[in-house]
């Protein structure tokens, strides 16, 4: 289950459950659980609510729409960017779950590179990414922080930074849209993320339809067999102690 604070939790159902069912009413969120259909994918949210005029639970599957842009051929020092879309985490395997950042938060920009075989590179044969530069900027386009990432060993071609927000004395003015110049010569990415803040309303719910979708929907028993659903049945879940060999099955 999912651990956000409560006020952020009813923002940002208020504003999910508001895109898929104009004519419900709200009661209440009863949970948030995380769902990811394999190890390639981004994970998704679940979110179980409850709705008036039924005894049924609503769920929905809500996933983080990342932003980014690369700039053609993206190419620094004999490697070639493919990939600037991971947000909010600092692991080498990467699990930026909500895409949920606020003034306090930590958020983490990833970029993914391949080695382009022709070109020359002064890069260690040990690293997998070249020296690149990143110019991160406010929601006022002001440049809040700049910073060199050094080449970085990664099984994935993964080179990545944190930006510790709390230390930068941000005020509400400069919650919304966020974004990290990546940089050599000139500029060969831009990646956004929205930064909330629960003390503008309006802005949050306009973040989260900006950033997040509700890729799908289900309703009380008809969950069930919908495979995302936390109420699809799971065998592994029903294992209490593992083989028996009496009986020989799992009970």
């Amino acid at each position: 289950m999912l651990l956000l604070s409560t006020s952020t939790k009813q923002t940002l159902t208020d504003t999910v459950s508001g895109m898929q069912m104009k004519d419900a009413e709200l009661i209440a969120l009863l949970r948030i659980d995380i769902y990811r259909a394999h190890s390639a994918v981004m994970p998704q949210m679940v979110f179980t609510l409850q709705i008036r005029d039924t005894s049924e639970p609503v769920q929905l599957l809500v996933e983080h729409q990342p932003r980014s842009s690369i700039i053609s051929p993206a190419i620094v020092d004999g490697y070639q960017l493919i990939a600037g879309v991971d947000i909010d985490h600092k692991e080498e395997v990467f699990r930026g779950i909500t895409g949920y950042i606020d003034l306090e938060g930590i958020p983490t920009v990833s970029l993914r590179w391949k080695r382009v075989q022709n070109i020359a590179t002064t890069v260690n044969e040990t690293k997998s990414s070249p020296t690149i530069k990143f110019s991160w900027r406010n929601s006022l386009n002001q440049t809040v922080a700049s910073q060199i990432l050094r080449p970085y060993d990664s099984i994935y071609g993964t080179q990545f930074s944190i930006l510790e927000l709390s230390k930068l004395n941000l005020t509400t003015s400069q919650s919304g849209v966020w974004s990290v110049l990546v940089h050599d010569a000139s500029v060969i990415a831009i990646i956004s993320f929205p930064v909330f803040s629960t003390s503008n309303t309006a802005q949050f719910h306009s973040l989260v339809k900006e950033y997040f979708i509700v890729k799908d929907s289900c309703k009380g028993s008809s969950c069930t067999n919908i495979i995302w659903s936390t109420f699809h049945p799971d065998p592994k879940s029903d294992i209490l102690s593992g083989y028996d060999k009496d009986l020989q099955c799992l009970v």
